[in-house]
């Protein structure tokens, strides 16, 4: 291959240009999210569906869980109060609970007011009234208050409160105040959980009226407090920490090249980013903040390209054609692998893989059109001719010691060790969030009363009005086995149809006058029940009906969209089920039903749905290396070369993960996606390290990489967000794997002429 020419000044405004038109179009299009389906492979099975659709879109995702300080306020109770009518007013929240409000009857959606009765049974018999009446008289004896007289007024079969249960997220009525003096606030947002925009809006409120009002910092948990909270700790995180890395990598150059130029090495490696970043926001509607963040470790790895050229360029220009099959083996290598990477099933992972790609490409182009130009002076030219001559000669290869076997053996056994802690296929440990906090959420949860949900039962069908029928079905044979405590669905707040119908004709049996003879009869004043006569003279004239787009703005909405959807052209009912006391008599009751229904276990769907996505990007890394093992043996033949290279990344790749198994325990996927990084790192100080010829500059080059990537990625091991600080020390550590085995695997120094 002829190496092209280098024209800096032509370059240099390619470049400039390029760079311009990049920040342009990421200063455009660019958007970020947080979601974590975007890193979950596409489900397989009906169970994985509906795992992945109600993360983060699930019963509770709307939910804030407010905690104020010990000592906020004077009197709690009061500040407690003033904090939720301050949120009520800021029109954010669709209800705030602090445990000492009761529902009025404002507070009451219309659609439940207007169709009460189609949702419930009520005996409109005489003998039915009479009963109702008499319950009635009771109730306002022993618990008589405004609210409750109202409500009776309106409401006297008491529909209403049993349905408002389904809106309460099954919250207690309690005060909600510590012993110590700390309040807690139960607040459901009006912007669902995946509103970016929305949930920051939200946390700014809540912090903002916090420190006006009491000076304090809130505690603040939820879906939304989470993505909302991701989103600025990302961006800080993407700001710091690359100022740091860079930092940290310029000073490690300083030291090794002990002159100003090498900072030249920072062009391609920004340059490569920016690049990256557009191709993304080309490609997809929003860039994941993990993909983000990681972003500026590609500083670590990119880094290679530069100082290769830089190095190899001390000895003449001519230094770059030489190294340029390897430099070129190299980076195709690593890139096919992150291509495959991509490929791999899931957005988060084709984002990463797409990222990395275009990084490496566009950084090692600057590297070798742009660099020679611009740092070489009259002094290193001069330098570079008395050196060349003897460069070019070429000098023996170096002899290579297969320390590799060993370190893979070694690597084995850590592995063989640990084998059945090696993986850990728990969902959250894909969650950017602090496991802590995650723990946090669970227990104020539990103290709130909303259930862990972990089983439920599905139907699906074409026919939306026959699946909320089956749904009625199974509902009712399960609440008669027995099996679960409480079965919650669609059909609590729309009925089947011809239950619908059933109802509106009582409604229609109704005799007004008869009730209020009745009612005057028992000594309640005249008129006290105009309320509920009136909504029942209009039900009786109209042709009441009831479907799931009649709980569109209220309260209600979030129990339909979570308990009936439409997806791939089919209806989904899904029936939550707290406390199941016998699981396998549930699927044995539920499958005697239709064979449309089926219960599942989220949690053996999520093992099975991370232990597949884990297997997907294993074998996905497993083709990368034949990949580079195919390229390496095309480029150089069936070598000891070849195998030499080869062995050193496997036992890099083994030993990594065997070191990091003991050090962090079980790992996640994002420690095997550093370990792939490390192997693409670790192929590039072999080649290097393993190329004929004088090996004076190719020892430097890998050496100022190796160290500059690993004081990038211990910057990142001290990241504030779990992922990345673990991902950070995969790599460090690894790094400095690769480098020892690399080095190490040099028997005696090439000749030095």
């Amino acid at each position: 291959m002829r190496f092209p020419a280098f024209l800096s000044s032509r370059w240099l405004a390619f470049w400039l240009v390029f760079s311009v038109v990049c920040l342009t179009t990421v200063w455009l299009r660019f958007q970020t999210t947080v979601e974590l389906t975007a890193f979950l492979p596409d489900p397989q099975d009906d169970a994985e569906k509906i795992l992945v659709q109600r993360l983060g879109q699930g019963p509770g995702s709307q939910l804030w869980f407010v905690v104020l300080p010990e000592g906020f306020a004077d009197d709690p109770v009061a500040g407690s109060n003033a904090f939720r009518e301050a949120l009520l007013t800021a029109g954010l929240f669709s209800s705030v609970v602090n445990g000492v409000s009761e529902a009025e009857i404002a507070d009451i959606p219309s659609g439940i007011i207007s169709n009460r009765y189609l949702l419930a049974d009520a005996d409109f018999s005489e003998q039915g009234m009479q009963d109702m009446l008499r319950q009635r008289l009771m109730d306002m004896a022993l618990f008589s208050n405004e609210q409750l007289d109202a409500l009776i007024a309106v409401d006297p079969y008491l529909v209403v409160p049993e349905l408002l249960q389904l809106s309460d997220d099954g919250s207690a009525t309690q005060d909600w105040i510590t012993p110590a003096g700390a309040a807690y606030l139960l607040a459901s947002s009006r912007a669902p959980s995946f509103d970016a925009a929305g949930q920051t809006l939200i946390r700014e409120t809540l912090l903002q009226a916090a420190q006006q009002q009491f000076g304090v910092v809130p505690e603040l948990f939820g879906v939304g407090a989470y993505s909302s909270e991701l989103q600025q700790t990302i961006r800080a995180e993407v700001r710091a920490r690359s100022l740091v890395a860079t930092l940290a990598i310029v000073v490690v150059l300083l030291m090794v090249y002990r002159r100003l130029s090498v900072l030249a090495s920072v062009l391609p490696l920004a340059v490569g980013s920016v690049a990256a970043l557009t191709v993304l926001t080309l490609l997809f509607d929003q860039v994941h903040g993990i993909t983000l963040a990681f972003g500026f470790t590609l500083f670590g790895v990119a880094i290679d390209y530069p100082l290769h050229v830089l190095s190899h360029l001390r000895a003449g220009r001519e230094q770059i054609r030489l190294i340029w099959p390897t430099l070129r083996l190299s980076v195709i290598s690593t890139v096919a692998a992150y291509l495959l990477i991509a490929l791999s099933g899931t957005e988060g992972l084709a984002q990463l893989g797409v990222f990395s790609a275009i990084g490496l490409l566009v950084s090692l182009l600057v590297s070798i059109t742009l660099l020679p130009d611009l740092i070489s002076s009259a002094t290193e030219r001069q330098r570079a001719a008395k050196t060349s001559a003897a460069a070019q000669t070429g000098g023996e290869a170096p002899v290579l010691r297969h320390i590799w076997l060993p370190a893979l053996l070694l690597g084995a056994l850590m592995m063989g060790a640990k084998l059945s802690q090696l993986w850990t296929d728990d969902l959250s440990t894909l969650s950017p969030v602090d496991q802590q906090k995650l723990e946090r959420d669970r227990e104020l949860r539990a103290d709130f009363g909303i259930p862990d949900i972990r089983y439920l039962l599905y139907l699906k069908g074409a026919d939306k009005a026959g699946v909320i029928s089956q749904t009625a079905a199974a509902v009712a044979q399960v609440n008669a086995g027995g099996e679960v405590s409480v079965a919650t669905a669609i059909t609590d707040i729309v009925p089947p149809e011809n239950i619908q119908q059933s109802r509106a004709l009582a409604i229609h049996s109704f005799d007004a006058s008869t009730f209020t003879a009745l009612a005057e009869a028992k000594g309640f004043v005249s008129g006290a029940f105009a309320p509920f006569l009136r909504d029942m003279a209009a039900m009786r004239a109209g042709t009441p009906y009831l479907s799931d787009e009649s709980w569109q703005g209220t309260a209600l909405e979030p129990f339909v969209t979570a308990h009936l959807l439409q997806e791939d052209g089919l209806w989904w009912s899904v029936v939550t089920l707290t406390q199941v006391d016998d699981w396998s008599e549930l699927q044995n009751s539920v499958g005697s039903l239709t064979k449309r229904a089926e219960v599942i276990d989220l949690k053996a769907a999520s093992v099975s749905l991370v232990s597949r996505y884990r297997n997907t990007v294993i074998m996905a890394m497993c083709a990368a290396l034949l990949a580079a093992a195919a390229l390496l043996f095309f480029q150089i033949g069936l070598s000891t070369r070849a195998c030499w290279v080869l062995g050193t990344i496997v036992a890099t790749a083994a030993l990594t993960i065997g070191l990091n198994v003991w050090l962090l325990g079980q790992l996640s996927l994002f420690n095997l996606l550093a370990v792939i990084l490390v192997t693409g790192l670790g192929l590039d100080y072999a080649l290097f390290l393993s190329r004929p010829g004088n090996q004076q500059f190719s020892r430097e080059a890998v050496m100022a990489s190796a160290f500059s990537s690993a004081a990038g990625f211990a910057v990142l091991a001290w990241s504030s967000i779990p992922i990345l600080a673990s991902l950070g020390l995969t790599v460090s550590s690894g790094v400095a794997i690769a480098y020892l085995l690399a080095r190490l695997g040099q028997r005696q120094e090439p000749t030095e002429d």
